[in-house]
């Protein structure tokens, strides 16, 4: 009998040391979130500090008619108002991390104005964040029409 009591509180302790590493292994998306926040609100608010610190120097803005834009252009185009985000309005996010990767998913509702011509889409969005030091920052995003 004292064998399996031991037996038993072994696989006790095992069980219970393991539970917290397991838990420690799924990474938290709330900083890939943030990022992700602070974008949409800089895109809207034309604030380029912010801007160059979260999108990547490689950057592929993908947009839903095809059109892509490197960080630069993406500066540049809100600098002169070639692009203009009047409102970007999230309806569902989800985010899946991997690492130093982070993908997101996400539906929502785009106002704003192209050279000056106004636009009002429902958009899915998909996009990769990498972690450089310790921000996310973002690499990729593709926009669809909704």
């Amino acid at each position: 009998m004292k064998r399996s009591s031991y037996i038993a509180l072994l696989f006790f302790v095992i069980t219970v040391v393991s539970i917290p590493a397991k838990a420690q292994l799924k990474q938290d998306s709330t900083p890939v979130l943030k990022s992700l926040q602070s974008i949409e609100k800089a895109l809207q608010a034309k604030d380029s500090v912010v801007l160059k610190s979260l999108l990547h120097a490689d950057l592929v803005f993908g947009h839903s008619n095809g059109w892509t834009q490197s960080k630069q252009q993406v500066l540049e185009d809100m600098r002169t108002g070639y692009l203009v985000y009047e409102e970007i309005v999230p309806t569902a996010v989800s985010i899946t991390m991997l690492k130093k990767r982070a993908f997101v998913k996400e539906k929502m509702q785009v106002k704003g104005k192209v050279n000056g011509t106004a636009f009002q889409l429902q958009l899915f969005m998909l996009a990769e964040f990498v972690k450089e030091g310790k921000q996310w920052q973002l690499v990729v995003r593709q926009s669809t029409k909704l």
